[in-house]
């Protein structure tokens, strides 16, 4: 069953901000919560949470009995039910919760410990005391929507060498999602940008700077053929190119809106970039 379709408690408030305490409560100095993904187009998927406590869970038990996940009444997305990981002082847990169906739109889940605290403060006679806001340790994530799931996660450009010594740039891709190279180089559009803005302009542009890169700009720039080095037919999630073109200019990169390894997982808008074509450098090692 989905933790989502369980009737689960409010959150607790564990100590009243006013009240001041001689021994401090479990407080949680840390917490991260992200959102991982086989890179697999039908891949698992999972939240995690990285706690660390300021003193020891002395009840494992119960404090993962208490945990809380909130998932908006309104939400499609379906979590399973979590794992705790504890390491050995039980001052930190791993907790992790697998995806059983995205949503239809993104969606933020909320993971509560109750039994913890997020922070204290020490007063002037030094008792210690709950900021407001803070009575209960928790985390937040945006998990993304099925249709958002691709995405290209990063955009490399390398200046390198051939085995005969030309200068040439390898360009590498790291989409979200396995992504046949061979259908990536069809939608791939890679232009070497005009050195100028207008014919008026009177020192080269940086396209890096500009506030946008106009469908005029792109019909007076130059197509770059581009070839790949990566396995054409295997789906990766790092796909490398080589081009050439001359260093101290600027290229645009650019995908559809819709491109991806399935219809149900493209693109959901236009996808492109600015890089600088930087000097290999003149000298070569031996």
């Amino acid at each position: 069953m989905a933790l989502n379709d369980l009737r689960l408690p409010s959150a607790t408030t564990l100590v009243n901000p006013e009240v001041t305490f001689s021994t401090p409560p479990l407080t949680m100095t840390s917490g991260d919560m992200t959102f991982w993904l086989d890179p697999a187009v039908d891949g698992a998927r999972a939240l995690s949470v990285d706690a660390t406590f300021s003193t020891v869970v002395r009840d494992t038990s119960a404090f993962e009995k208490s945990t809380q996940i909130e998932v908006p009444p309104n939400s499609d997305l379906r979590l399973k039910a979590p794992t705790f990981i504890w390491n050995h002082d039980k001052t930190r847990v791993y907790v992790r919760l697998p995806i059983e169906k995205l949503g239809t739109k993104a969606t933020e889940v909320t993971v509560r410990f109750p039994m913890a605290i997020g922070s204290w403060e020490a007063k002037k006679d030094h008792r210690p005391t709950v900021k407001p806001g803070f009575e209960v340790a928790q985390c937040r994530r945006i998990v993304p929507a099925s249709h958002g799931l691709y995405v290209m996660k990063d955009v490399q450009l390398t200046p390198t060498r051939t085995d005969t010594l030309e200068s040439v740039y390898e360009l590498t891709l790291k989409p979200s999602l396995l992504t046949k190279p061979s259908d990536l180089l069809k939608a791939l559009r890679v232009t070497e940008l005009p050195e100028k803005l207008n014919d008026e302009a009177v020192t080269p542009t940086n396209w890096q700077r500009a506030p946008a890169v106009t469908d005029d700009v792109l019909a007076r720039g130059t197509p770059v053929q581009v070839e790949l080095k990566t396995d054409p037919e295997i789906p990766t999630d790092r796909i490398t190119l080589r081009l050439r073109a001359p260093q101290g200019h600027f290229l645009h990169v650019a995908l559809p809106q819709g491109f991806g390894p399935q219809t149900d997982t493209g693109l959901t808008q236009p996808w492109h970039t600015v890089m600088a074509l930087h000097d290999p450098g003149a000298e070569v090692g031996f």
